[in-house]
């Protein structure tokens, strides 16, 4: 009996050393017991990235936009992607080679920042009161550096509605089509007063997308940013990188213009199905979940009809 009580405890005693090595062992060579792996891991900060590019170490590239041009950061305490549901009276704006830029193409003056908010944003002001243009009759200057010829091409599809572009003679309020070598087609969202830029890339910039750069001079925003867009398409955030979230912000319903005309798949100011998309799947559907095609030959008959009743004949027409 006293043999076999031996035996048992030298047993356990020899496990106890082994357990006690190896946890040594383990110690020496740097790995902790698993419990303690997990609290190490826990204590570890959100964003790992950003500690190690602050120390001088290399990181992988992060999808996350510079700090001093955070267009992310909610003025509500609300997620971006909800953020960017609701509609607002002002848009985020960016710098883009030199340019403050929302929504891609829209240019942004220091005076158009709304002051006490984090980053930069345009405030879009009560539409038709300061965008529209005092009178139907546009004067316009084309660069010499430039071809003529599509931004002609885009003059002319305007003949069709209450707004006539004319050649410059001294007037003080026009616009000054510019070249951009930069691949962007880039306006001001209204009348501006004085020299108005519309920026064009000879390279990337048709007939259809000048006529789209023209409809943001007159005072129109894009067609997918309208109060009303979700009740006709599909806005797939899980498809867009959160940097490009500001391109699918709605804006309220007068800044809109809602009332001017019904939701239009087929104006030139419609974002494409595919536009700012993550491996070519559909940032934009139809609410059915099919895409749809994009207009860049003419104005349609919904953008000449929104026209005209934002810049009426002498009839009132």
């Amino acid at each position: 009996m006293k043999r076999t009580v031996i035996i048992i405890t030298s047993i356990l005693i020899l496990s106890l050393s082994l357990t006690y090595l190896l946890r040594q062992k383990d110690d020496l060579q740097g790995t902790k017991p698993f419990d303690d792996q997990h609290q190490k891991q826990a204590e570890q900060p959100i964003n790992p990235p950003a500690q190690a590019a602050a120390q001088g170490g290399q990181s992988a590239p992060s999808q996350e936009p510079r700090a001093d041009n955070d267009i992310l950061k909610p003025i509500t305490s609300e997620s971006p992607e909800e953020f960017y549901k609701h509609p607002h009276r002002h848009l985020v704006a960016v710098q883009v080679d030199g340019h403050w830029v929302a929504q891609n193409d829209l240019l942004v003056r220091e005076h158009d920042f709304v002051p006490g908010v984090e980053g930069r944003r345009l405030r879009l002001f009560k539409i038709p009161e300061s965008t529209r243009w005092p009178t139907n009759r546009i004067p316009f200057v084309i660069d010499s550096s430039l071809d003529a010829s599509a931004i002609l091409a885009a003059v002319e599809m305007f003949q069709m509605t209450n707004i006539t572009f004319v050649e410059r003679i001294d007037e003080t309020d026009y616009v000054v089509f510019r070249r951009n070598d930069k691949g962007q087609c880039l306006s001001y969202l209204g009348h501006q007063g004085g020299e108005q830029d519309i920026f064009i890339d000879p390279k990337t910039c048709m007939a259809g997308n000048v006529a789209h750069e023209m409809m943001h001079t007159l005072g129109f925003v894009h067609e997918h940013s309208r109060a009303d867009r979700d009740d006709f398409v599909t806005v797939h955030w899980e498809n867009i990188e959160r940097v490009q979230y500001p391109q699918f912000q709605k804006i309220d319903a007068e800044a809109s213009l809602v009332a001017l005309g019904p939701f239009d798949f087929d104006s030139v100011l419609l974002y494409a199905s595919d536009a700012f998309s993550l491996g070519g799947h559909p940032s934009l559907t139809l609410k059915n979940g099919g895409r749809y095609n994009v207009n860049r030959g003419r104005l349609s008959d919904i953008d000449i009809q929104k026209i005209n009743k934002l810049y009426p004949d002498e009839k009132g027409n």
